[in-house]
């Protein structure tokens, strides 16, 4: 799609500005792999500070083109391995601020692996200028790919030497570049190769500088369900439960997250032993690990049948005495915000039901300073005196329950206002019923109550 370069910033200033920079995050987003678009996008999105109505027309003729080549898409061909570049400019082609645009391509064999349109930060005196400046940044981009190939090469040597000096690279140039991610692993036999390299059990150097490559690759949303198969599944499950070092656990623990943010895997790991897994490793004593085993299980029991499997696993008396036993306030926080992810499905609401003096521990947790803490022993507690009277019976028992209630009321966050606003109220309908029956004077109850 043509873009003019002139376009006309006298128009009518667009209203909703957020609609529009929504849009273009979405298009950026999207041209991660569609080349096709990416100068269209990259000449509207100067422009997202500021937009005119005409740049909305713009962002919707992109929109256009898209749906209309949804069926498109990068084909990629087994090639040789001969990396080509192509590079162009065009000198002064902003007649706002006469900055020029670099482009470049780059293919490896006849695949398209690298690509970019940019703006350059500086107004080129020349043509020629403005053409070394598009060579230089397709030099930097081959560079990159050159030390990729180079690497890809010393994972195949028998030193280990050699193998931790290619994978400290691969870790660094797929920290924040996600073509470098797609390069690497449309690369034929690398995510293997990095398998097995994490299963060493010569060198745990080596062993987490594979885990932290596939877990740099597994930010890439199109790789995630990709590296989420059974057999990398079984053997992150086996490296959690490692007790020989926390790090290479914590990287997989991290990695497990990573994949399991994709829906369509979180059904994956509950049939691959994984919940169970972390509910095991998790019950252990406390290890610098925990905080990253903990997020996960937060991640997964979001789907219904991971949640049915934690509970039936052991997680909430495991989850209950984490809370109890900890003296950090952030392992707590997650803990009970694993719960209230439990207490949604009845057989994690059955279970916190059933543990003993769970409506005096989670009072005390109201009287603690974590804020995250407090609202999930709120939101637990309104779950459990829906569902059971003999918890509201509990709760009635404990004279200091309406003073944490009134004080969280008045100083707690506004999630936690809310939810002691309900709670009370709850309570003095339970209270008034049970003393005063439904036809009792209700006003003195109350004003007993208070």
């Amino acid at each position: 799609m043509a873009v003019s370069s002139s376009t006309n910033r006298a128009d009518t200033p667009f209203a909703d500005i957020t609609h529009f920079r929504s849009l273009i995050g979405a298009l950026q987003y999207l041209a991660i792999t569609r080349p096709d678009i990416q100068f269209a996008v990259n000449r509207v999105a100067q422009h997202m500070h500021q937009p005119s109505e005409h740049d909305y027309h713009c962002l919707k003729r992109i929109l256009r083109y898209i749906f209309g080549t949804l069926g498109r898409g990068l084909l990629i061909r087994p090639e040789d391995l001969e990396l080509r570049g192509f590079s162009d400019s065009d000198w002064a082609n902003d007649k706002n601020d006469r900055k020029s645009t670099s482009r470049f391509l780059v293919f490896l064999g006849t695949n398209l692996i690298s690509w970019c349109t940019k703006k350059q930060p500086k107004v080129s005196q020349s043509s020629t200028e403005t053409e070394y400046r598009a060579l230089a940044l397709l030099a930097t981009e081959t560079m990159r790919g050159e030390a990729i190939a180079e690497c890809l090469s010393e994972l195949q040597s028998e030193s280990h030497e050699n193998q931790q000096k290619a994978l400290l690279t691969l870790v660094s140039i797929t920290k924040v570049s996600p073509q470098n991610r797609n390069l690497l692993a449309q690369t034929k036999g690398v995510v293997s190769t990095l398998l097995s390299l994490s299963m060493s059990p010569s060198s745990t150097t080596i062993q987490l500088l594979a885990l932290s490559v596939l877990f740099n690759l597994s930010l890439n949303p199109n790789l995630k369900q990709t590296l989420a198969d059974m057999e990398k599944i079984l053997f992150l499950n086996s490296v959690i439960l490692s007790s020989t070092s926390a790090e290479p656990s914590r990287i997989a623990a991290s990695l497990l997250c990573s994949l399991a943010m994709l829906d369509k895997n979180k059904a994956k790991f509950g049939v691959a032993g994984t919940v169970e897994a972390l509910v095991k490793v998790i019950s252990r004593p406390r290890g610098p690990a925990s905080h990253h085993f903990l997020s996960t299980l937060a991640e997964l029991v979001q789907f219904h049948g991971n949640c049915t499997v934690a509970v039936r696993s052991g997680a909430v008396p495991v989850l209950i005495k984490l809370v109890e036993d900890s003296d950090c306030q952030d392992l707590a926080g997650t803990s009970l915000a694993i719960l209230c992810l439990l207490a949604r499905f009845e057989e994690g609401l059955t279970a916190l039901k059933e543990m003993d003096k769970i409506v005096a521990l989670l009072i005390e947790i109201l009287k603690g300073k974590c804020t995250l803490s407090k609202e999930g022993a709120a939101d637990i507690l309104l779950r459990l005196f829906d569902e059971s009277e003999g918890c509201i019976r509990d709760a009635l028992r404990l004279p200091e329950f309406s003073s944490v209630l009134a004080d969280l009321s008045v100083r707690g966050s506004v999630i936690a206002r809310e939810k002691a606003s309900l709670l009370m109220k709850k309570l003095m309908e339970a209270n008034m019923d049970v003393v005063y029956g439904d036809t009792g004077n209700k006003t003195a109850a109350y004003l007993q109550w208070i």
